[in-house]
């Protein structure tokens, strides 16, 4: 199973188990050959359990708990080949405890249809513990995090960033040697970034994989991958690291002895490189090269027409943002006072540079002038670095014009997940003033632009799918609506009476009325063709009477005989009266 089993429920025929799973999903399985039959999952993202569950109160190893309240924000994607996609980055912890939030990964992705609300697939990005004994002694072996994930401009790649450290529990048997274990933690962290080529049947198949792509050294381990953005105008992506360097990733063709290869399908199959390299200047180190959990961010993102890279570092103390040349991996410009504090997100909208840190800031680069800025509320900018890159958040919608900007908030002095929610303010270019604010009674987990529509779509910490349009505006991407939402326990007099079966109407005599458009000839008819067709049976009823379980289980052969006489005999004739 791909999570832990909650409940088990056997069907009265005794044919299948209905398993339900701590992912949020249900499967059925055969009770004979122990197969799959039906799966059927939700959205697998964490979410909020503000009760105490049965497992809970099972004695187990403690798991690593955050040390500040909040909620891990869920990478995220829109495929721009089908709008109706959703991609998430998902684990097999489902809830999450609000007054004591652990830190949750999520290994695998999964497609979801916003029109049908279904999942249409789930797979591995990393590497996981799944078919092997993750428990160890003691602890369970962790997994690696996925902390980035960016689709290319034409939905046919993918590029994930995955970061696994060890547990602090695996590492207290240095502290006899007089190291520090969570020092060493960092040192044996691991990143990779890897490069999804979308094949057959939705599948996302790995065609590069590179470790340590930003490195301090043998000594100092793995740096991490601080943000990654994906190029709108050309397939090209960019990542920016501890290490201060900005690396733009693009495709080359893949040789053997300086001949192309070349797939099934005759098309040259490529491999993904770094083809430039800039530095801005160490964030993840210290002055005595040692590591800062807390360390300074850093942000990229390309402009539309992907001529412009921009680059910023949390660790500079004048808000420096640099504008890089990516053909050429040259600086054109750089910019002080672009942001408050530490940098959390930027992104283009046309010609405006939006920095979002402890100030929303719009800049035109074209002629140079700051068109927009206002600072945060207090309550947001006195938040740890942790809290802010994981609960603040930035989108930005090119076919409206806007931007969108989610920043929490919290009901009373307690700070934690239970008191807190999120609000959202959406912008244009043009004014100060939001032209959409909006307060959620949860944490807002992930907001994107809807593909091909005007509009964003947000994810909560309930796993909820809100949308936001412009009112008259055309929706390409119509999402399946709830089944909270139809209101399925609370049935009305004038429902209760259109579900009730109706009887025939009846004259003044008692006579059974026929419709005017029929009439009885008719109506034998339509009998006598249904007796002449001869009844189809198949694999699957005759399954249901015979794979029940053992043999001694079966029940009376006489029984058995009528049960398949019944399915070939067809349904009993009609009455022509």
């Amino acid at each position: 199973m791909a999570s832990t089993i909650q409940n088990v429920v056997v069907s009265p025929s005794g044919t299948s188990y209905a398993v339900q799973l701590k992912e949020n999903s249900a499967m059925v399985i055969s009770t004979a050959e122990l197969k799959a039959t039906a799966n059927v999952a939700g959205i697998q993202s964490c979410v909020l359990n503000f009760e105490d569950s049965i497992e809970s109160t099972v004695p187990r190893v403690a798991d690593e708990y955050l040390p500040f309240p909040l909620l891990q924000r869920i990478p995220a994607a829109i495929s721009s080949v089908d709008p109706s996609q959703l991609l998430l980055g998902v684990g097999q912890v489902h809830e999450i405890n609000p007054r004591k939030p652990i830190a949750v990964v999520n290994p695998f992705l999964q497609t979801f249809n916003l029109k049908t609300a279904q999942s249409i697939s789930r797979q591995a990005l990393t590497r996981t513990n799944i078919t092997n004994i993750n428990v160890a002694p003691g602890t369970v072996m962790s997994e690696p995090r996925v902390t980035h994930l960016k689709l290319s401009f034409d939905g046919k790649w993918l590029a994930t960033v995955d970061e696994w450290t060890p547990s602090i529990s695996d590492l207290t048997h240095i502290l006899h040697q007089g190291m520090d274990a969570a020092d060493e933690r960092w040192r044996r962290r691991e990143v990779c970034l890897k490069f999804w080529q979308l094949g057959e049947g939705n599948v996302w198949e790995l065609v590069s994989r590179i470790n340590t792509p930003h490195s301090f050294g043998d000594s100092t381990g793995a740096g991490r991958i601080l943000d990654l953005a994906a190029d709108p105008s050309s397939l090209r992506f960019s990542t920016i690291g501890d290490d201060g360097m900005v690396r733009t990733w693009a495709t080359k063709s893949r040789k053997r002895d300086n001949v192309v290869v070349r797939g099934a399908d005759g098309t040259a199959l490529r491999n993904w490189d770094c083809h430039q390299a800039v530095s801005i200047g160490k964030l993840g180190l210290g002055d005595d090269d040692t590591f800062q959990e807390n360390a300074p961010n850093g942000c990229v993102a390309f402009s539309e027409d992907g001529s412009i890279l921009a680059a910023a570092s949390g660790g500079s103390n004048d808000g420096l943002l640099h504008l890089l040349d990516p053909d050429l991996g040259t600086v054109r410009l750089s910019l002080s006072k672009m942001y408050d504090g530490d940098i959390l997100k930027i992104d283009f909208l046309g010609q405006d540079l939006i920095t979002l840190s402890d100030r929303v800031l719009l800049y035109d680069i074209a002629s140079d002038e700051m068109r927009l800025s206002f600072t945060l509320e207090a309550n947001v900018t006195t938040l740890s670095l942790s809290q802010k890159l994981e609960m603040l958040h930035l989108s930005v919608d090119t076919i409206s014009r806007t931007f969108a900007i989610v920043t929490p908030n919290h009901l009373g002095t307690e700070r934690s997940l239970s008191t807190q929610y999120s609000e959202l303010a959406i912008f244009t270019t043009e004014q100060r003033v939001p032209v959409l604010s909006q307060s959620f009674s949860t944490l807002i987990a992930a907001i994107l632009p809807a593909v091909g529509s005007e509009g964003y779509i947000v994810l909560d910490s309930a796993a909820d799918i809100y949308t936001c349009f412009k009112q008259g505006a055309q929706v390409v991407t119509a999402l399946a609506q709830s089944t909270t939402a139809l209101n399925l326990d609370n049935i009305d007099d004038e429902t209760a009476d259109l579900m009730e079966v109706d009887d025939e109407p009846e004259d003044e005599d008692g006579e059974i009325i026929l419709p005017a458009a029929s009439s009885t000839n008719d109506i034998i008819d339509d009998s006598d063709d249904d007796n002449d067709e001869t009844p189809v049976v198949t694999q699957q009823a005759l399954s249901e009477i015979f794979d029940i379980g053992p043999s001694f289980a079966l029940p009376p052969m006489e029984e058995m005989f009528y049960q398949v006489a019944g399915l070939f005999l067809g349904p009993p004739l009609k009455s022509a009266v």
